[in-house]
């Protein structure tokens, strides 16, 4: 961050890594790889409300709406081909990518 004075004098910030105070996952995906049905378990303070599946190119290729509180969901996979993937829950505290293969 560049901090500019009136005068024109600046100064730059420190740089500060920010990381999260807990190793808490939101959610796991089971079996890695799936086979037909993709199981997430989810940690009840993500609030979850949907999971989002892309593929390789980034292109969103399934949305489900998940009950808020649900602490697992079934995902079929069918109409997904063989391939690498990124899951990505989405809840009210927060959001939560996990990287997996289909492997129908």
């Amino acid at each position: 961050l560049k901090m500019k004075d009136i005068d024109g004098k600046f100064k730059y910030s420190n740089t500060e890594i920010v990381r999260r105070h807990s190793s808490e996952k939101y959610f796991t995906l089971q079996p890695n790889p799936a086979q037909g049905t993709a199981h997430f378990y989810f940690a009840g303070s993500l609030r979850l409300s949907s999971i989002r599946i892309y593929d390789a190119s980034g292109r969103l290729v399934k949305q489900v709406a998940v009950n808020p509180g649900s602490t697992h969901y079934e995902l079929p996979l069918n109409g997904i081909a063989n391939g690498v993937y990124v899951a990505e829950a989405l809840g009210h505290t927060g959001k939560e990518l996990i990287r997996f293969a289909v492997q129908n």
